[in-house]
């Protein structure tokens, strides 16, 4: 966070989801032409199953699963990263990922995944 930010005061705007059990989702950051509600359900629930299978989340072990699934998705794995970011942190600029989901921890990670997942279901129903 420190080399994020300039002043004491933009620690509350970078870091304040790590504070909060939900975050507020700005679902057109993560819906839009590049990422379908259904596609960004499908994502999620692989990246759950994915980060299930794992004793741990980090970086090294993620790097070639999320680059494999982007391929079979016939998207970008930065589409992927994004999700991550705007699932965890509701936020489009955040401290790095990885480092997000060390803090967080698997359970976490997965519970707001899963939150999210909720809640573009409750989206796509609505259409």
């Amino acid at each position: 966070i420190q080399t994020r930010t300039k002043r004491l005061t933009d620690v509350g705007d970078m870091a304040g989801f790590f504070f909060e059990d939900d975050v507020n989702l700005v679902t057109d950051r993560i819906i839009n032409k590049q990422m379908s509600a259904i596609q960004a359900i499908e994502v999620i629930k692989r990246l759950v199953n994915l980060f299930n299978e794992m004793p741990k989340i980090t970086h090294d072990a993620c790097k070639k699963p999320l680059r494999d699934l982007a391929k079979d998705m016939e998207i970008k794995v930065s589409y992927i990263f994004s999700l991550l970011r705007e699932t965890l942190t509701g936020q489009k600029v955040s401290p790095p990922i990885f480092d997000v989901i060390d803090i967080f921890g698997k359970e976490r990670t997965i519970e707001r995944l899963e939150k999210a997942a909720k809640m573009f279901e409750r989206m796509n129903t609505e259409d």
